[in-house]
């Protein structure tokens, strides 16, 4: 089995687990699907970016969310100023921290006191 494959079917067993268990809505796991394809984000990370689940939570169903993950790929300077090749403002980051602290403010301004 394909390591893509393999992984797809362990995110699918986990919404699946997280349903079941009724952590989460079946609602509530298409929605997390479709931030995860829009926003680049792993599943995992739209869960806990949401304060849908805990990351122990997480990690006592599915081990394999607390894996290492691959070291970060070296930043050029034009990432390190927050600047794109053309010279344009860049927001984008490959900093986890900053960009859950982002999701959170955007999720905040959008839902309100509902995200809480």
């Amino acid at each position: 089995m394909a390591k893509d494959s393999q992984h797809e079917k362990r995110v699918s067993e986990l919404l699946s687990e997280l349903v079941e268990g009724k952590l989460i809505s079946a609602p509530q796991m298409q929605m997390v699907v479709a931030d995860a394809a829009a926003t680049g984000m792993s599943v995992v990370e739209v869960l806990i970016a949401r304060r849908w689940v805990s990351e122990e939570t997480l990690h006592s169903i599915a081990p394999w969310t607390s894996e290492a993950k691959a070291p970060p790929q070296p930043v050029s300077n034009d990432q390190q100023s927050g600047r794109s090749a053309d010279g344009s403002a860049n927001d984008s980051t490959d900093d986890f921290e900053e960009n859950l602290r982002k999701y959170r403010e955007l999720m905040d301004s959008i839902l309100g006191e509902a995200n809480k």
